[in-house]
């Protein structure tokens, strides 16, 4: 997070402090969950960003003091979160910060998307929640009971989860199943006396390789002369008037799993520059 300190404190008091807390990001490899993985070190939590590709997620030679890992992981196999698992519990005890990041787009019109790409988009952008919150539940629970704000579980959801967008009807069917999942989880999390807030981040249009992907795709469908126009297109949507910095989404995250943020529980955040409010 950038603005971690306030300037005229006479002692530069941290208004965001994660020190000591241990925290996993899904598809921490790239993109918004590199981003979100580099804040929350930044801020002193130690993390640990799995990602199916993770090498790209290592520390910068010029980050090496950040507490910040990579290693493997399906979000979809059951095995590789009972691993992640047993290695968090040998290692730290406990796990106060879940990310649910990982996600996948396949931007195709509704006669061509197949049922495969259907399942492909359940598994990794709803079903793994599944998954992951369930090998990872006692770790949290056990980070709840040690912290006034209770552990935070953020599922990265999307704007597609309340708006409809061409191209993309199984994309938006995962992502309304990861809000109501945030949900449920909170509501559940509370009614069995967990220690733990769950919480749903909504980016909007946001500056990585899944905007170029989807110019690319509404170009070829016919819906814009050029991936350049398509993109165009997006911006001018946007009430702030630009795309998000996968930035953006981190600071909002790290704020989220923040004692800051003790009494956000069960809710939605919007991180889109307005373009739900227009």
């Amino acid at each position: 997070m950038r603005a971690l300190l306030l300037d005229d404190h006479p002692e530069g008091l941290l208004l965001i402090d994660l020190a000591n807390l241990i925290a996993v990001v899904t598809g921490g490899a790239g993109g918004i969950g590199a981003a979100i993985g580099r804040a929350l070190a930044t801020a002193g939590a130690t993390v640990i960003g799995v990602d199916i590709h993770p090498t790209a997620a290592a520390p910068a030679v010029d980050e090496q003091p950040l507490a910040l890992s990579a290693r493997y992981l399906d979000v979809t196999v059951q095995a590789d979160w009972e691993a992640l698992a047993e290695e968090i519990e040998r290692d730290h005890g406990r796990l106060d910060i879940l990310v649910h990041n990982a996600g996948i787009l396949v931007t195709k019109p509704i006669e061509q998307t197949t049922i495969e790409d259907w399942r492909r988009m359940m598994s990794v952008n709803a079903e793994a929640l599944l998954l992951g919150t369930q090998a990872l539940l006692p770790l949290l629970r056990k980070g709840g009971e040690a912290r006034r704000a209770g552990a935070a579980m953020i599922t990265i959801s999307s704007t597609a989860s309340r708006a409809g967008a061409p191209l993309h009807v199984g994309y938006c069917a995962s992502k309304a199943a990861s809000q109501m999942f945030a949900k449920a989880c909170a509501v559940e999390f509370s009614a069995r006396r967990f220690n733990i807030r769950s919480v749903s981040v909504h980016p909007g249009g946001t500056d990585t390789a899944m905007i170029g992907e989807i110019g690319e795709r509404m170009a070829t469908a016919g819906l814009a002369s050029s991936p350049a126009e398509a993109r165009a297109g997006i911006e001018d949507a946007i009430p702030i008037g630009r795309l998000a910095h996968p930035e953006d989404i981190a600071d909002a995250v790290t704020f989220l799993a923040s004692d800051a943020a003790a009494y956000i529980h069960g809710t939605e955040l919007f991180v889109d520059g307005g373009v739900t409010a227009s």
